[in-house]
């Protein structure tokens, strides 16, 4: 004890203190009450900004539509976004702060450019502020990311007690709101569609190294694909919500009304993917505008030109050998084709290709470099491709084939050489990067504790899918989706 204070001291000074904290709370409860009706107004005030923005954004969108003046629409039913959204019921957190909150019952109202999410929760606020049953009022708004997906943005607009105290609840709701927007913020989330490719995701910076590094066959042939970017040429991405769809829509380069085009703007029952056949070239292009579209390297390509020769009856074994080949195939030109309702791709190729010819000729041996430029034009059928990740189009099973042939000569002897270089289909999926509709497996969250996701729930999402086929190569190609959840969720 202190030097000059005695028991009966003491005990006056902490009741002293107590008296003085507990006629300070309410005085602090109103303070902080005060500060956070300030700052909620300001977010109101930017919430309000995003639903303006929202809104204008699915107007200009949905003109696009009306007018004809799109390239490409991916877009899902408000029932499916509506059911995916129901997978949160069960979601529980608990902060780094020790507050925990559960959903256990949600409703989604959608508007026009964004949507209302009720949510039914618990709360349980540390220090005993509060512990009981809360309403959450979230908006939910679409945004196309960098990578061309499809995501819900969340903003909690409001948070109201539900507790048995009426006057608490009031004065407790614009702290409660505001803690909720700052703690207990719902991450964005992917909505299932979005465009794809049927090889990897564009990459999302140019300078990013090759990612293909495959070896084919005895010769120790080796292929690298620098990544792909697609290049809209200026167009606009725009968001779609409205009270039927979520989705998105690329801006036509065509400034003019294509009537016959809105008939595609129908709201969707289920998934929906329309695509102007011209725009895939003109995509396709803008992927393979760099001089290196594959990279080749051989190791060595034995025996391409052989003869058993005699010299004063001497045998001698002749042969010519490809050493350390290393080149480029650059896609010089895409071109859509429809005939009879056949999807195609002409795809024209120029090759640059350098290395050392090695020549055993009659006992002796030479080694001379040689540059050649092979080129090839083919038609590669475009067919749909369907899978648990959505749907796009392909180029099924079929092979690119370019001959290196090579020319030279050694003491007046013609020598000629010919490798037939086959590039798999998968090859060249990757080289040509078609866009389509990326519908992602979605895993929910369902425990999230101090940050770290503890626990997450598959959304089984299924789809059977039908293609149409434009009359004409100006027209769209448009895939419709049927939906259904697996393990007992109903479509």
């Amino acid at each position: 004890m202190p030097a000059g204070l005695g028991p009966l001291t003491v005990r006056r000074l902490f009741w002293g203190v107590a008296v003085l904290l507990l006629g300070g709370l309410p005085l602090a409860l109103a303070a902080w009450r005060s500060i956070a009706v300030a700052q909620l107004a300001e977010s109101e005030r930017v919430l309000a900004a995003m639903v303006e923005e929202s809104r204008v954004g699915t107007d200009q969108a949905e003109k696009l539509l009306h007018d004809g003046r799109y390239d490409l629409v991916a877009e899902a039913s408000a029932k499916l976004v509506e059911r995916v959204l129901a997978e949160f019921q069960g979601y529980s957190q608990l902060t780094r702060r020790g507050n925990r909150f559960r959903i256990d019952s949600l409703a989604t109202h959608f508007e026009h450019g964004h949507a209302e999410v009720i949510a039914q929760a618990q709360f349980d606020w540390r220090w005993g502020l509060y512990d009981g049953p809360i309403e959450i009022r979230y908006y939910a708004f679409a945004r196309v990311t960098a990578e061309n997906e499809c995501v819900l943005h969340f903003r909690v607009a409001e948070a109201r007690p539900l507790a048995q105290w009426r006057f608490f609840n009031r004065f407790l709701a614009p702290i409660l709101t505001l803690r909720m927007q700052r703690q207990l913020a719902i991450h964005d989330f992917p909505l299932p569609i979005g465009l794809k490719t049927p090889g990897d995701r564009p990459a999302r910076a140019a300078g990013e190294p090759a990612k293909e590094h495959k070896a084919l066959g005895k010769a120790g042939i080796r292929i690298q694909v620098p990544p792909r970017t697609w290049d809209l040429a200026g167009r606009r991405v725009l968001a779609l919500f409205d009270q039927e769809r979520v989705g998105l829509v690329v801006e036509s380069a065509r400034g003019a009304s294509d009537p016959t085009a809105s008939r595609l703007a129908a709201p969707p029952t289920g998934l929906e993917l329309a695509v102007r056949l011209p725009f895939l070239a003109e995509l396709l292009a803008s992927a393979t505008r760099p001089t290196t579209d594959i990279q080749i390297t051989v190791d060595r390509l034995p025996r391409l030109w052989q003869n058993q020769g005699r010299l004063f009856g001497m045998a001698f074994d002749n042969h010519l050998d490809l050493r350390n080949v290393a080149g480029v195939i650059d896609i010089v030109g895409c071109r859509t084709t429809l005939v009879e309702h056949e999807l195609g791709l002409d795809v024209a190729l120029n090759g640059r290709f350098a290395g050392t010819a090695e020549a055993r000729l009659f006992g002796v041996s030479f080694a001379l470099p040689f540059k050649v430029r092979p080129s090839a034009v083919q038609q590669l059928p475009l067919r749909l491709v369907a899978d648990e990740d959505g749907i796009g189009l392909g180029f099924g099973a079929r092979e690119v084939k370019m001959d290196i042939e090579v020319e030279t000569s050694v003491a007046r002897v013609p020598l000629r050489a010919s490798y037939p270089l086959v590039l798999p289909p998968e090859i060249m999926a990757r080289a040509l990067t078609l866009p389509g509709l990326r519908v992602l497996r979605v895993e929910m969250p369902r425990a999230v504790e101090r940050g770290r996701v503890t626990e997450t729930r598959p959304v089984r999402l299924r789809v059977s899918w039908q293609l149409e086929l434009p009359e004409s190569i100006e027209g769209f190609a448009r895939a419709h989706g049927d939906f259904h959840f697996e393990d007992g969720g109903g479509s």
